[in-house]
C-alpha cells in the first residue's frame, strides 16, 4: 500500500465529532435505551459506516465511534471524515458558520418496554441542521494534514468490530470472568493493546519494520496475560498470535527490500491481523464490560 489516498481524500482531511445519540426522550417523543444502539452500531459499523447530510445525501464515513456519557446521561459518541467535493465543501461552509448543529440517527425500532426502544436496526448517520435529540450535538470540526489524513482513515480500517455477542454467551462466561479482580488493571491492559496495535500505522508510515516487529511481540504477549484469567476467549487469543507470529517471521524476510517496499508489504500484512485482531479485541472488551456492568464492580 502507498501512502496516495483516493481522490476524495487526497487533500487536508474535514473531519466532525459529536454525540450520535444521547439517551434522552427526543422532540418526536423517542427515547432509545443506548444499550440498543450500542449492539446497533457493531453491525452498522461493519457493513456501512455511511454519514449522510439531513438524511439523503452521502458526505463521508464514520471513522470511529465509541460509548460516553453527556452531562451524566449515556450516549453514543462518533468521529467521521467528509469527502473532498463541491456538496461537502458547501456543508463545511455551513459547520464554520454554525448553521448545522448536530446529528441525527435513523433506524427501525424492533422492540419497545414501556415506551422505551430496547432493541433497534440501525440505517443511519446523518449531520443535521437541528437535531431532534437536542442533546446530539455537534462537538468538534477540524481538518488535518496529508500525513494526518493516511493514518487516520488507516487506522479507522482497524475499527470494523464483529458483531457483539448475546446476554446468553456473557451470563454462561460471568462465574468464569469473576477470576478477574481488578477490572481496572485489565481495562487499562486492554486500552493499551488497542493503543498499541493503532500505532502500527504510524510505524509503517515511518518505515520502521523493525519497530513493527518489536510492537507485535508486544501485543502477542500482553494478550497472553488475558488467557490466564479469561481462558474461554483463549481460542481467540491463541489464533491472534498465531498470525502474528507468521506476520513477524515474514517482515524478518523483507530486510533486503527498499524501505518503501516494506512499507507496502507491511501495511498488506497488517490487514491479515486485523480480522484476528479484531475478534479477539471485540469479545475481550466485551466480555470485561457486559460483566462489569451487570455485577456492579
Amino acid at each position: 500500500m502507498s501512502d496516495s489516498l483516493p481522490t476524495h481524500l487526497s487533500k487536508s482531511l474535514k473531519i466532525v465529532a459529536g454525540f450520535a445519540t444521547v439517551e434522552v426522550r427526543d422532540t418526536q417523543g423517542d427515547l432509545i435505551d443506548i444499550d440498543a444502539v450500542e449492539n446497533a452500531m457493531y453491525k452498522f459499523m461493519s457493513q456501512s459506516r455511511s454519514l449522510h447530510f439531513e438524511h439523503s445525501l452521502p458526505i463521508g464515513e464514520i471513522l470511529r465511534w465509541e460509548r460516553k456519557e453527556k452531562d451524566g446521561k449515556p450516549a453514543i459518541f462518533i468521529e467521521a471524515f467528509l469527502y473532498d467535493n463541491e456538496a461537502t465543501k458547501e456543508i463545511w461552509q455551513k459547520i464554520q458558520n454554525g448553521e448545522i448543529h448536530g446529528f441525527s440517527i435513523r433506524g427501525i425500532a424492533k422492540n419497545k418496554i414501556n415506551g422505551k426502544i430496547t432493541e433497534l436496526e440501525l440505517y443511519e448517520i446523518s449531520l443535521v441542521f437541528q437535531p431532534a435529540n437536542q442533546e446530539a450535538i455537534l462537538v468538534n470540526a477540524i481538518e488535518k494534514s496529508k500525513k494526518e489524513n493516511f493514518i487516520t482513515v488507516m487506522k479507522s480500517k482497524l475499527q470494523t468490530p464483529l458483531p457483539i455477542k448475546s446476554h446468553t454467551f456473557i451470563d454462561v462466561m460471568k462465574s468464569k470472568v469473576k477470576k478477574i479482580n481488578d477490572y481496572s488493571q485489565y481495562e487499562t491492559l486492554l486500552n493499551d493493546v488497542w493503543k498499541r496495535y493503532t500505532n502500527l500505522i504510524d510505524i509503517i508510515y515511518d518505515q520502521d519494520s523493525n519497530m513493527f516487529i518489536a510492537e507485535l511481540n508486544q501485543i502477542s504477549s500482553d494478550i497472553q496475560k488475558f488467557k490466564q484469567s479469561i481462558p474461554e476467549i483463549s481460542t481467540y487469543a491463541d489464533n491472534l498470535i498465531d498470525v502474528i507470529n507468521d506476520v513477524v517471521n515474514q517482515v524478518k524476510s523483507l530486510t533486503a527490500e527498499s524501505p518503501d517496499v516494506q512499507k507496502k508489504l507491511m501495511a498488506s500484512l497488517l490487514k491479515i491481523v486485523n480480522g484476528r485482531f479484531m475478534e479477539w479485541f471485540v469479545n475481550t472488551r466485551y466480555v470485561i464490560d457486559k460483566i462489569k456492568r451487570k455485577t456492579n464492580v
